[in-house]
């Protein structure tokens, strides 16, 4: 005999089965609950892969709700992650009532990252992203000698033409499309050490000029 635990659910409450599942199905579809012989839980499937295992096998949402019905404003509805091994460590998301989604930690203070209703973000920390980045992509490479940066003459007329940067969105394709902010913060690093390189040049033409103006100043001064 199986030793799968059924739960059905029915208008009167709650009946629980050992042995075949299927002598149970009196209400709910296939499988609505299984727990198997190592205490995995099954919604939905009777093989559930992990401790909870979650099916659905309609056209909707697979989804798990958790609701907190208490009225006080600021009141937290929270699911927990806790690890006890190595020292231990723990997170809580939260939803409260002004429409906050929350990450914490309760051995640090504050809220390490919020979600407000507005979709506004706002972290504890600070923030890394590696996505689409390299030794090739990052702007690095604006350095290397046979780097061609164009001169002052056509980014003067490339600019006003276009009204925006070379390699910049414009204003209007980032109302339609959003801004990929890992890919401006590279974009705008490689304007940063582009005009590097045009502050450069230019420091070299004044110390020519300036020079020439000495000398010039110099032969003047022998002729008087």
């Amino acid at each position: 005999m199986s030793k799968t635990m059924r739960l059905v659910v029915i208008t009167s409450g709650v009946l629980w089965g050992m042995g075949v599942a299927e002598a149970f199905d009196m209400a709910s579809p296939p499988d609505s609950l299984v727990v198997d012989e190592s205490g995995a839980i099954g919604i939905g499937t009777a093989t559930p892969a992990d401790d909870v295992h979650i099916v659905n096998n309609d056209s909707g949402f697979t989804s798990v709700t958790i609701e907190n019905t208490f009225a006080t404003s600021g009141r937290n509805t929270q699911f927990v992650l806790k690890n006890t091994a190595d020292g231990g460590s723990e997170w809580r998301f939260r939803n409260n009532t002004v429409g906050n989604f929350a990450i914490t930690r309760p051995d640090q203070p504050g809220l390490q990252l919020v979600f407000d209703k507005f979709g506004n973000l706002r972290i504890q920390g600070s923030l890394t992203a590696n996505a689409g980045t390299s030794n090739d992509t990052f702007p690095d490479y604006v350095f290397k000698p046979d780097y061609k940066l164009l001169p002052l003459d056509e980014l003067s007329a490339y600019i006003e033409r276009e009204r925006h940067l070379p390699d910049i969105p414009t204003a209007e394709a980032v109302g339609k499309g959003g801004l990929n902010m890992t890919e401006m913060q590279i974009q705008l690093l490689k304007k940063v050490e582009e005009l590097t390189l045009y502050t450069v040049q230019q420091h070299k033409t004044i110390e020519k000029l300036t020079e020439r103006i000495n000398t010039l100043e110099g032969a003047q001064r022998k002729a008087d």
